[in-house]
């Protein structure tokens, strides 16, 4: 994910090692992300890196995650997975399950993209 696009590298190793030695990025899919999409896909890393998120970490001049998640947020705190003190939210240890099936998701689709990518030869 670079400024608001989510990039692809070639999976196939020769596919790789041929764009990079033409002195190419071994890119071969893209696809430009909405505002709400990139909060999301920072949300979910900092939540799996067990970070602590607070009005501090802004994606961009443009994006806070506690603000355009603020609805994601609250149903994390609903649910009990997420806890907020003096402005920063961070992951309860009641909350460390639920935030392992996200983890095992994301991870479910990054395999999906890998197998349609080899598939296709990109």
């Amino acid at each position: 994910l670079f400024n608001g696009t989510f990039y692809v590298n070639s999976f196939l190793p020769g596919k790789y090692c041929e764009m990079v030695e033409s002195g190419k990025l071994p890119v071969v899919m893209y696809r430009e992300l909405s505002r709400h999409e990139v909060a999301y896909y920072h949300l979910l890393t900092y939540l799996f890196g067990m970070g602590i998120l607070d009005n501090r970490r802004r994606i961009s001049e443009e994006v806070s995650i506690l603000d355009d998640m603020k609805g994601e947020i609250g149903l994390l705190k609903l649910l009990g997975v997420v806890d907020s003190v003096d402005g920063e939210v961070r992951v309860k240890r009641d909350g460390m399950y639920l935030i392992s099936v996200m983890m095992r998701e994301f991870f479910t689709a990054l395999n999906d993209l890998r197998y349609y990518c080899r598939t296709e030869g990109l």
